[in-house]
């Protein structure tokens, strides 16, 4: 069963990728500053492959909600083609955040974008039109 909404902008999906991106960040944010705060007091038994993952990690999670953020605008700009690239976009990188909770709200704001239909507009009727003329 195919489904579809119509509104002028499509708010839900902004929305959902918006907290998916911002979750992102704060949560890629923390994780830089607990290991950056953490280096100093660290001993190194294995070497220093534990620290350059969660580095990497956190700059992946911010390079990630950035891109996320970026496109959910794209979304809001409610020009067809922007909004379905963006969701298609929204739900690869929200796929690939490593994180269920951005997972879920990234997929579920990107697919009601690319659902979205633009609301079809009415046209003016004929007496207003000759109104406006006089």
């Amino acid at each position: 069963m195919y489904c579809e909404y119509r509104s002028v902008k499509p708010s839900y999906a902004f929305i959902l990728g918006l907290v998916a991106g911002v979750l992102l960040i704060m949560m890629g944010t923390m994780i830089l500053v607990a290991t950056l705060l953490a280096r100093p007091f660290s001993v190194r038994i294995a070497g220093p492959v534990e620290e350059i993952r969660s580095e990497y990690a956190s700059l992946w999670f911010l390079i990630d909600g950035f891109l996320i953020l970026i496109f959910s605008l794209r979304i809001y700009s409610g020009d067809p083609s922007k909004v379905h690239e963006g969701g298609i976009l929204i739900t690869i990188f929200s796929v690939f955040s490593m994180f269920w909770f951005t997972i879920l709200l990234g997929v579920i704001g990107g697919m009601l974008a690319l659902i979205w239909k633009p609301q079809k507009t009415q046209p003016l009727p004929s007496s207003f039109e000759e109104k406006q003329s006089i």
